[in-house]
């Protein structure tokens, strides 16, 4: 399918949209624009819609004069679950047969309401044979059936749906297929981070820190009167040095300056810890560069705070080669590209969705004619026959009161089929609610018991059964005697530390420890 396309995306502050080549291994961006996104139009990657929300769209598209009547829509909802997946080397045209007759091993959960979907990742050589390396998805019917129905609305042709971390990907996977790149999407109330090694999908990562907690600052500031909404918000960032503020032009408290320090620490410390996950268990490779993009990239002097909190070079991305954009519409692109990676391979094209407007309207079309036809041969059968006419009334008003008899089965099915749902639902919760607390708590009173006192643990944190921990410990025979205890703990395995390096004069040394909690039997 070639031609060009209408991508939009929809968050809680902003809608962004690019009109673009779709398919195109060399796409040009011939328009793009962001507005405010009307109140009560948007909750967790969803749209509600409403006149507002239709208007508001429909009149910039106008006034841009965006000719395409394609659409398509990309989302980041808390909905949406992804599972990466090994499968036999069968043919492509089979692989998404076979990913929904085996969706239920892929998603604890009833799959009747959802659109599965997948994308082909790569091929890889596993026990000795190849297999299709997927990235499958569960994406709620109801919020396709939304856009869709906005597209609907918006008298545009609803092309596809695609998911945000999909859109990274793709961007990563065509634009920088060479070593280990590190892309971080910051949004207003989340942030994406993924790594690629050679184009390469390694890890996929949602933070919940964006930048709408600097957007607040600012808006709630009444040093700064301009600014009322997250729409001036954004702009005084874009536009004033609000980070440094080397110019001495921003008239903020030290309360709120310290306000927005706290969100960025907690923004990229976030970032770093993911990133350092990667790192500790992939020393072989090297990361070659830190890319962000997205509608905080566009904060002034972001790169530079977050290259400094990190530790290594990060890039804003505002251009791609090979990617062609109009010279008129070239300023703030790091804000739409997620929107760009959507076009090349999107997660759901209008082709394979359950059900469309259109056909919906050409059934009812189709029924209405078969009606009406059912209706000239009933007067033909009621000349023809009166009693044969009378024999058919009575037939189906006897029916119809079979029909209210049997009702009430009918709501006590539907009361099953929920109750059933309900208890799947519960039962995958409940085998969720397994944590590692428990093993937190033996791992602290093991390191107390064993370790030296005048051992500290500066930084800590852990994800699922990892761990990552700064120790400080006295002298290099220290670290050495620290990290075979450690090792020696039953409530760790795998222990690793990445070096030591020396904190002061005083001989403190400094090591950052990754390790894996062993399970406790009851």
């Amino acid at each position: 399918m070639a031609g060009k396309v209408l991508c939009i995306e929809i968050t809680t502050h902003f809608i962004r949209a690019v009109e673009m080549d779709y398919l195109s291994k060399k796409p040009k961006v011939y328009n793009n624009f962001v507005i405010a996104t009307p109140v009560n139009s948007y909750t967790d990657g969803t749209v509600l819609i409403n006149d507002e929300l239709v208007n508001c769209i429909s009149t910039e598209i106008s006034n841009q004069k965006i000719s395409t009547k394609r659409v398509m829509f990309i989302s980041l909802s808390s909905r949406i679950a992804t599972r990466e997946v090994l499968i036999p080397p069968i043919k492509d045209k089979k692989i998404p047969e076979f990913v929904k007759a085996n969706a239920e091993d892929y998603f604890p959960v009833d799959i009747t309401n959802y659109e599965i979907s997948h994308v082909l990742l790569e091929d890889v050589t596993e026990g000795g044979g190849l297999k299709h390396r997927l990235q499958v998805y569960a994406i709620p019917d109801d919020i396709v059936f939304a856009y869709r129905e906005l597209a609907y609305k918006l008298k545009l042709k609803f092309t596809a749906f695609d998911y945000v971390g999909n859109s990274i990907y793709q961007l990563a996977k065509n634009y920088f297929n060479e070593g280990v790149q590190v892309f971080a999407k910051i949004g207003n109330i989340a942030t994406q981070v993924l790594i690629t090694n050679n184009g390469s999908l390694q890890l996929q990562r949602t933070i919940p820190y964006g930048v709408n907690d600097i957007y607040s600052v600012l808006v709630d500031s009444p040093t700064l009167p301009i600014v009322n909404n997250a729409t001036d918000a954004r702009e005084y960032f874009i536009e004033h040095d609000v980070i440094y503020d080397e110019d001495h032009d921003v008239s903020i408290s030290v309360t709120e300056r310290d306000k927005i320090d706290d969100t960025l620490k907690s923004l990229s410390g976030s970032i770093s810890r993911v990133i350092d996950y990667y790192a500790n268990n992939n020393k072989e490779f090297e990361i070659e560069g830190i890319n962000i993009f997205g509608s905080g990239a566009s904060v002034n002097k972001i790169d530079k705070l977050l290259t400094y909190e990190l530790n290594r070079p990060v890039s804003c991305l505002s251009e791609l080669d090979g990617l062609t954009i109009d010279s008129k519409k070239s300023g703030g692109i790091e804000q739409y590209l997620s929107c760009m990676g959507a076009t090349i391979n999107p997660v759901i094209v209008a082709e394979n969705i359950k059900y469309s407007i259109e056909a919906e309207e050409d059934q009812l079309k189709s029924t209405s004619l078969v009606f009406k036809l059912l209706v000239a041969v009933a007067l033909i059968l009621i000349i023809i026959s009166g009693s044969l006419n009378l024999y058919s009334v009575v037939k189906i008003h006897l029916l119809n009161n079979n029909l209210v008899e049997l009702s009430e089965a009918q709501s006590v099915y539907d009361d099953y089929v929920l109750a059933s749902a309900n208890h799947s639902e519960m039962t995958v919760i409940e085998s969720n609610m397994y944590t590692m607390n428990k093993q937190i708590v033996t791992m602290f009173e093991d390191m107390e018991r064993l370790l030296p006192s005048t051992v500290r643990v500066s930084a800590f944190s852990s994800e699922s059964d990892q761990i990552i921990m700064t120790l400080v410990v006295a002298g290099k025979e220290g670290a050495a005697k620290t990290l075979i205890q450690l090792r020696n703990m039953n409530s760790l395995t795998d222990v690793k530390t990445n070096g030591i390096t020396q904190v002061d004069d005083s001989g403190d040394v400094e090591m950052t420890v990754t390790a894996t909690m062993a399970e406790i039997e009851e």
